[in-house]
């Protein structure tokens, strides 16, 4: 195949993709359309909008009601939950950013709900978040001769930056996260996420800083960019890379240990330019589970990250089996716009 049928093949499969995905996002107005009328308030908003959510609701996305989501617009600009999905899963960590609580997590599938929630469907800033964190980790080695042999376990903590890429959201308005970006990442071309990125980090992060990058789809592949880009890896120590739904770019220039996680149902992680140019690393280089979608590609894309049954078995910096956990200060938790316009 020469050249450009590559190009033109790469081209027609993002743009088959990201088209599916967008009549796959349910809009405000299927969100606005829900019945909430037979649903139980067993949550409290005072007077400033703060969300104060029972045991029983954290568990039971059912109990989250209108009042609820109101408060939770009022206070942190999120919109209405969009689909009973989201109600379920996403109940919990909204209450814990609304209330800013500190909470620790150590399942990949609960970073995956930190980062979605930049999507226009949780929030009316931006796609980009940052939070600071503390990384933890158990370290195991064996030390000494065979007289003295001995397997010592050392806790080792880091102070971090946690930074979250929601994804392609065809709602958004005035965003980058579009099938113009989409295209523009998947050659591994600049593009005005990532300047954006850049531009947030710079100007909320302390240089030196220790950062954790993170994205769902898109944001994933702009994630990998920032990774790889020579100013920030001058400025920072970036430590992790986790993607969901994410497609290998510039993997030789990433900076920090790098997971794409990917359900078998999901195409989109081998969409791009690196399904011909590295194939195999395409390909080996992703952490595969199956959500039990049977080739459902989309709802696999926007579903199965989220899930902790799926991808529970993987700790927070998206390692198999792994030992990583983080606690977020949600009361450092600050969204950002990512503009194709800049207006004053």
């Amino acid at each position: 195949m020469n050249s450009r049928k590559r190009v033109l093949a790469v081209a027609l499969s993002l743009v088959m993709a990201v088209t599916a995905f967008a009549f796959a996002v349910p809009s405000n107005a299927e969100a606005a359309s829900k019945d909430t009328s037979n649903m139980q308030l067993d949550e409290a908003v005072d007077s400033q909008g703060n969300v104060y959510v029972s045991e029983e609701a954290a568990t039971d996305g059912e109990n989250v009601t209108a009042e609820v989501e109101e408060g939770l617009a009022q206070d942190f600009e999120l919109y209405a939950l969009s689909t009973d999905y989201n109600d379920k899963v996403f109940s919990q960590i909204i209450s814990d950013v609304v209330n800013q609580n500190t909470v620790t997590y150590d399942k990949a599938s609960e970073l995956a709900r930190m980062v979605n929630l930049g999507y226009s469907w949780h929030n009316s800033v931006g796609p980009i978040s940052i939070s600071k964190a503390v990384l933890t980790k158990e370290n195991t080695y064996t030390t000494g001769w065979l007289w003295n042999k001995r397997t010592v376990t050392e806790t080792s903590t880091d102070d971090v930056y946690v930074v979250g890429m929601s994804g392609t959201d065809p709602i958004a308005l005035n965003s980058t996260t579009g099938v113009v970006t989409d295209l523009l990442s998947g050659f591994e071309q600049d593009n005005l996420y990532v300047r954006n990125i850049k531009k947030v980090i710079f100007e909320n992060i302390p240089e030196g800083s220790k950062l954790i990058v993170s994205g769902h789809s898109l944001g994933g592949m702009v994630s990998q960019q920032i990774a790889a880009d020579a100013d920030i890896k001058d400025a920072y120590e970036v430590v992790n890379v986790v993607t969901f739904g994410s497609p290998l770019l510039n993997g030789v220039a990433r900076e920090g240990q790098v997971q794409r996680l990917g359900d078998t149902s999901d195409v989109v992680p081998i969409l791009s330019v690196n399904t011909f140019k590295h194939i195999l690393w395409q390909v080996f280089g992703l952490n595969r589970e199956d959500g039990g979608y049977f080739g459902r590609f989309i709802t696999a894309h926007c579903q199965s990250y989220q899930r902790d049954d799926v991808w529970g078995g993987y700790d927070v910096t998206g390692v198999k089996g792994g030992n990583a956990t983080l606690t977020v200060d949600y009361s450092t938790t600050q969204f950002f716009s990512s503009p194709i316009i800049i207006t004053k």
